[in-house]
């Protein structure tokens, strides 16, 4: 069964033998993951996740964030910004979440 969400991203027909895979990178990934709802819904799910810790400093919050989703601390510019972008209005930890799951480093490994 093929599925879309999928598709967008060079998956590989089962059927078919292939010696290597496609690698591609174009427009509609970054378009998927920035308006697929279930895209979304994980975001929500992660800020979930991520306000049951015990330290809910803002600091704390995205150091645990950038851990589960890249396997690293993040920079201190990566820190400054994410900050900078909790405090702005009408942003939540579930955008910054969405935020983090359309990075180039947390879809494909180098």
């Amino acid at each position: 069964m093929r599925v879309p969400f999928f598709e967008t991203f060079d998956v590989p027909d089962a059927m078919t033998s292939r010696g290597v895979r496609e690698k591609t990178t174009v427009a509609t990934q970054a378009l998927l993951l920035m308006n697929n709802e279930f895209v979304r819904k994980q975001a929500e799910l992660f800020a979930a996740r991520l306000a049951k810790l015990e330290d809910k400093t803002p600091r704390a919050t995205i150091e645990e964030a950038y851990w589960l989703t890249l396997s690293r601390k993040p920079t201190e510019r990566e820190l400054e910004l994410s900050l900078e972008l909790l405090k702005s209005e009408g942003q939540s930890i579930a955008n910054f979440c969405h935020i983090l799951f359309t990075l180039n480093e947390f879809i494909y490994v180098d």
